[in-house]
This record gives C-alpha cells, sequence and structure tokens, in this order.
C-alpha cells in the first residue's frame, strides 16, 4: 500500500490559446505595444485588472514573504528577465516600454471552486489566481491555480488531477456523460464581482459538444461553458459576434498542468501512483502499474528528475523509519510534457518548494508552453499563408522575430533551473517542432526566392527588349543618316511629293522615313536574337 492522503495539494493550469483579432483591432498589430493596447481593450468591461508582472500577488490579500518576487526575478538570465518582467519607460514610469513581451490580466472577485467529480467526491477549493498572460507572438496563456482546503484522499487527488483539466469531452459514456470529466464545475464568486455571474457548473452534454464540431461551416472543438465563462470578454469561434476577440485552442482537451503533492511521507507513495500523477491517468490501485512494465522501463530516466530524492534501499526497513525524519532529500521531479508535478514534504523544506513552485517553476512552465504555443502558432500561419495572396513574407518576418527575441535553450545559470527547463522542453518536444517549422520557414523561403527571381526574369527580360528595340533603332538610324542616304531621301521626297507639299515637309521627312525604317528594322533583329537568347522555357514543377 502507498500513502493514502495528501496534505497539501495545489494544482495549476497553463492554458495556452491563439489569439485572433477582429477587424476593428486589426490595426493593434502594426503600432507600438501591442499587448498594452490589447489588454486596455480587455478590460474595458471590469472583469480583468492589469498586474505587475514582477509582484503578480501584490494587493490580493496573501501574506506572502516579499523576498520571493526578488529571488525568482534574479532565478533568470537577462535574457529571460527582460521577457517575463516588462519594464516602464525610462522617461515616463507611468507608461510600458514600447514593445514588451507580455501583459498580465488577473480575474479578481472568485474565491472558490465546486468540482463534482465521476466517480468520487464533491471538493471545493480555493482559487488561488486567475491571471491572463498576453503575448506578442498574438497568443495568451491563462493561468489557474487552486488549493485543496485540508488533506484529501489520495484518490480524490489523482481523480481531481485528471478531470479538472478538460476544456471540454474527449468522448461520452454510453449514459450521455462525459468522458474524464467532473459532472460538475461551479466557480463561487464575491457578491460583489463584476461580469456575469458564473453559469450553474454542469459540464457540456453530448448535444453541446457535437454542434461546433458537426457543423460544416465551423469545425472547432468545443469549450465547456465554465471556461468559456472565465475567459470572458475572450470568446470562442462558435459563440463570437463580429467584434468580439476570439480564441482558438492549440493543445486538445488536456489543458496542460502542475500539480504540488504534499504528503507526510513521500517516499511512501507507491510505483503505480506515482506514474499516475506524472501523467494525470486518474486513481488506480496504487499496488499495480497503470501501464506495462516494458512501457515504464524507462520512466525514471525520461520523465524523474531525482536531484534531491534518495529514497531507502530494498530491505532497508527499521533502520530508514528510524532516520526518515532527518532525511532531506525527500523531493521528486515529474514531468511527462502536459504535466509538471512534484511529490514532497507537506511540511519543513516542502514548504519552501512549494514556494519555489508557485513562482520559479511557474515561471519555467509559462515560458516552455508559451515557446510550443507561439510555435504551433506559426505553423498554421506559414500553411496559411503558403496560397495566391498569402502574407508569406510577413509571417516569416514574425517568426524570424520570434527565435531571435523570444527562443530560449536556456533561461537559468541555476542547474535546477536549467536542467528542469531542459527536461519539460524535452517533453513537450519544443526542440523537434522548431527544428520543423524551420525548414517548413525554409520551405517558405525558397518559395519567396523563386517569386523573387521570376519578378527580377520578368524585369530583366522587359528592359533586355527596350534595349535590344533601342540598339537596333540607334543602328539602322545611324546607317541611314549618312549624308549619301540623306541626299537620296531628301531628292526622293521632293521627286515624289514636292509638287503638292512645301518645303517644309522636305525638311522632317527624312526623318520620319529613317525612324520607321529603324523601328521596323530594330524589331527584326530583336525577334531573331531574342529567339535565340532565350529560348522558350518549360514549366517548373511547381506550376505544371
Amino acid at each position: 500500500m502507498g500513502a493514502s492522503r495528501v496534505e497539501r495539494f495545489h494544482a495549476f493550469l497553463i492554458w495556452p490559446l491563439e489569439l485572433r483579432l477582429p477587424t476593428r483591432l486589426s490595426g493593434l498589430k502594426s503600432g507600438d505595444n501591442f499587448v498594452g493596447r490589447l489588454s486596455d481593450e480587455i478590460r474595458k468591461e471590469g472583469v480583468w485588472k492589469a498586474v505587475d508582472p514582477y509582484d503578480r500577488f501584490k494587493g490580493e490579500g496573501e501574506a506572502e514573504n516579499p523576498d520571493l518576487p526578488y529571488s525568482e526575478f534574479v532565478y533568470f538570465h537577462p535574457f529571460a528577465q527582460r521577457v517575463l518582467y516588462p519594464r516602464k519607460d525610462e522617461n515616463d514610469p507611468t507608461k510600458d516600454e514600447p514593445n514588451p513581451a507580455l501583459a498580465i490580466l488577473k480575474r479578481t472577485g472568485i474565491r472558490e471552486v465546486e468540482v463534482a467529480l465521476r466517480w468520487d467526491e464533491t471538493v471545493t477549493f480555493d482559487v488561488k489566481r486567475v491571471h491572463l498572460y498576453l503575448f506578442r507572438s498574438q497568443t495568451a496563456v491563462v493561468v489557474v491555480e487552486v488549493a485543496s482546503k485540508g488533506s484529501i484522499e489520495m484518490d480524490t487527488a489523482l481523480q481531481f488531477a485528471d478531470q479538472f483539466r478538460r476544456a471540454y469531452a474527449p468522448y461520452h459514456e454510453t449514459d450521455g456523460k462525459c468522458g474524464h470529466c467532473p459532472l460538475k464545475v461551479k466557480w463561487i464568486v464575491d457578491p460583489s464581482a463584476k461580469g456575469d455571474a458564473p453559469p450553474d457548473g454542469e459540464f457540456s452534454s453530448a448535444a453541446e459538444s457535437y454542434q461546433p464540431v458537426a457543423n460544416p461551416a465551423l469545425r472547432k472543438a468545443p469549450m465547456a461553458g465554465h471556461w468559456r465563462w472565465l475567459i470572458a470578454p475572450l470568446t470562442t469561434a462558435g459563440d463570437a459576434k463580429e467584434d468580439d476577440l476570439v480564441v482558438e485552442q492549440l493543445e486538445d482537451d488536456r489543458i496542460p498542468s502542475m500539480l504540488y503533492m504534499g504528503v507526510e511521507d513521500p517516499f511512501a507513495v507507491s510505483p503505480g501512483d506515482t506514474v499516475r500523477l506524472c501523467f494525470c491517468d486518474g486513481k488506480g490501485n496504487p499496488d499495480a502499474l497503470p501501464y506495462g512494465e516494458r512501457f515504464l522501463s524507462d520512466f525514471e530516466e525520461k520523465n524523474c528528475y531525482d536531484r534531491f530524492w534518495n529514497p531507502p534501499e530494498s530491505g532497508e526497513g527499521d533502520s530508514y523509519t528510524a532516520r526518515k525524519d532527518k532525511e532531506w532529500r525527500f523531493t521528486r521531479f515529474l514531468c511527462s510534457g502536459y504535466n509538471f508535478a512534484v511529490i514532497t514534504k507537506a511540511s519543513s523544506y516542502g514548504l519552501t518548494v512549494l514556494d519555489h513552485f508557485r513562482h520559479h517553476y511557474l515561471q519555467l512552465g509559462l515560458l516552455a508552453h508559451f515557446h510550443r504555443a507561439s510555435l504551433l502558432r506559426y505553423s498554421r500561419r506559414l500553411t496559411e499563408a503558403a496560397v495566391p495572396g498569402g502574407e508569406l513574407k510577413q509571417v516569416r518576418r514574425e517568426f524570424a522575430n520570434f527565435i531571435n527575441q523570444y527562443w530560449f535553450r536556456e533561461i537559468s545559470n541555476q542547474e535546477q533551473g536549467k536542467e528542469l527547463f531542459g527536461l519539460w522542453s524535452e517533453r513537450l518536444g519544443n526542440r523537434e517542432l522548431l527544428d520543423q517549422l524551420s525548414k517548413e520557414a525554409a520551405a517558405v523561403d525558397g518559395i519567396l526566392n523563386l517569386d523573387e527571381e521570376d519578378k527580377r526574369h520578368l524585369e530583366l527580360r522587359i528592359l533586355t527588349q527596350a534595349l535590344l528595340w533601342l540598339a537596333g533603332l540607334t543602328l539602322v538610324v545611324a546607317f541611314l543618316d549618312t549624308e549619301l542616304l540623306r541626299k537620296f531621301a531628301e531628292w526622293g521626297g521632293w521627286w515624289f511629293l514636292g509638287r503638292h507639299w512645301d518645303d517644309r515637309f522636305r525638311t522632317w521627312w527624312p526623318l520620319v522615313g529613317l525612324t520607321s525604317i529603324g523601328m521596323v528594322a530594330g524589331y527584326l533583329i530583336l525577334k531573331s536574337r531574342y529567339r535565340k537568347w532565350y529560348p522558350k522555357e518549360k514549366p517548373r514543377a511547381d506550376q505544371s
């Protein structure tokens, strides 16, 4: 048997979304401080308020160590600090810097969330934060943190981790219930909270889930009603009006998460529950693994970070029981990419781990998921732009700016932060996604270069034609403008038309005649030489 109770449990959701601007806001992209002006638009209804990126909990009534924001800030490299903690304008401290990488808003007035878990009890958790991060890459990340009010059963914690994160139902049971979803999620707000009252909390029915997917004009994944309420005035494509700010989901139904599990004895958590916590798999027999042993043969190597994890050796028995209260290496980090979890003690240094989890490690996850969200968005935009009339150059330029300013392989000089960020990014597949997108961008560059080459080739042909015309005209006119031919032309003009025209005609007649002959001769020269120098090309494969 493993540990049966969790003394402290915190769950974080890090939900990446893509922003689609309505026509009335399309001008925001071309000016300075995109995220600042976008946050002003979202704050108009008074539901969201601006937050200082450095001190995100200021004014929320939570007694917090003032050293935490400081230690979090200095944990990161300067180039990462510039992204995570934008500064104010040097000349006007009341204004943001011209182009900050992000802006943060918080939703106030939400005190608790009531979650009716399927196959388990109904739990009420405290809501610690609801933050909305807006990024210049036209992506957003919603961060929600909830915490248990006291100790809870291990099975309840695992069920909560699996079900609360669902943006929509991945499937439906035969009884119509949403698979792997809670029966109900209801936000409990202060009476004075602004905005519409939260919905009753019933999870979306099967019919509601089918509607946006079955609609041939939409074909979008649904979003549960409690999440649609939470992110308002942002809205989904299915609910949007013409002037609404629309969000698109970039991941599947599993909103990426972080889980803090503080227990009395971390080493008593069974291997089966450890795997379930890592992959958010819900409750199960703690004495059995949820997957095959061969599948999990490299689990500790790929998904565990054990720098401060020193479990008892096999057969140590009572000798470990005697020393476990003095053991300080009791923290194990788990990472599957879409989930990042920690098992530690609920007291002593485990509380310091909780502080760092809420600050330092949340920022690690924010950057890792920001990278992935931005890459997914640019991949879609490159695909959409690679059509006639598409904005290939603009998308390529934006992608290059993202790589130059916001892509980091390392964000901290601290060994643990460096290694955890590397593990998280690796499990998310960010490096592979970047490599794939770079190849797509290189293909786009090839298309742009071919287009530019075609334009230059056309311009060269036009210029060559003009020069050949001019050269032919010049040569022929120069030949015809000899003294003998000029006299002959004057005599011919007088003999043929002299009796009908005055002296002025005989003055310009040679010029008209010689020019006409020169143009015809130049054209014939051009036609013969041009076909030799520029034979007709076969169409390229991409044009056939």
